[in-house]
């Protein structure tokens, strides 16, 4: 039988449902999933497989227009390097309405030369009429070989999406076993499932760039032990995460460890410590 294996990379604006889409198409959870914006913070490879095709997902960085900040720019460079090697772009808007930022964006890609896909995502939220105009207004770009209405929350239309993107993928043999679901180290994935759960259970009130270090790491056969430690700047932040009577920090390990024991198919025994980074001086 012939294969056939290509590169996708998954590009937009923040919070559009990229990593939701890339969760929904590979059927595991790797990329991190919250309400705050800009949560996946470099290029995770998720795969999808079956008997004639591969395709390999890069998700990245929602791409921000407007921001100055360092890490920002960071984020955009990491989100538009990802465009090297190819096969396919998957541009994926927000049900809204087309915006400045995604114009911005589409401008920004155009050194990338091969297809490129547009999926409008969250249609499950969307009016039939407001669907139909933002298809139009997206058609009427001209730059899109297709343009694709899905709900990655819901999982509609993904099938139909993943079969349009083999069409794109070259002949060529699987670049991975037929079994793999990503191609992220184990322990990144780790602290990006308690990354998640932070931001989730501590809403706004704590950076999305709290440090988040593997103090110990124990795998094998017959034990899975993980130590981390989550660094933060103040005692408050500290509070927080603890929670009254542990409770907080119990909820965010428990939750976490559920994920990673899914993921990676192994019972495991996670600990998470709290420290306040010391000041220079």
């Amino acid at each position: 039988m012939k294969q056939y294996c290509g590169k996708v990379c998954i590009i937009g604006r923040p919070n559009v449902g990229k990593s939701t889409f890339l969760n929904q198409a590979i059927g595991e959870k790797i990329s991190i999933v919250t309400h705050k914006a800009q949560t996946t913070r470099r290029q995770i490879k998720g795969i999808y497989s079956n008997e004639s095709h591969q395709i390999i997902f890069i998700d990245t960085p929602g791409i921000n227009s407007i921001s100055a900040k360092s890490q920002v720019r960071s984020l955009n460079k990491i989100a538009l390097t990802a465009l090297i090697d190819i096969d396919l772009v998957i541009f994926i808007v927000d049900r809204d309405r087309w915006l400045p930022e995604d114009e911005w964006i589409l401008e920004a890609i155009k050194t990338y030369q091969g297809p490129c896909v547009a999926v409008i995502n969250k249609i499950d939220q969307m009016k039939s009429d407001s669907m139909l105009a933002l298809l139009e207004t997206v058609r009427d770009k001209q730059v899109f070989q297709a343009v694709m209405p899905i709900s990655a929350l819901k999982g509609q239309h993904i099938q139909l999406l993943l079969d349009h993107i083999k069409l794109y993928m070259p002949e060529k043999p699987f670049m991975y076993p037929i079994d793999s679901k990503y191609d992220i180290n184990e322990q990144f994935l780790v602290k990006e499932v308690i990354r998640e759960k932070l931001l989730i259970f501590t809403h706004e009130e704590i950076p999305f760039i709290s440090n988040i270090n593997i103090e110990e790491w124990i795998k094998t056969d017959k034990r899975f032990s993980v130590s981390i430690v989550i660094h933060v700047n103040t005692i408050g932040q500290k509070k927080i995460i603890i929670g009254h009577n542990g409770q907080q920090l119990k909820r965010i390990g428990r939750q976490a460890r559920l994920d990673i024991e899914q993921t990676l198919g192994q019972k495991m025994h996670l600990n998470i410590w709290i420290k306040i980074k010391k000041r220079r001086v």
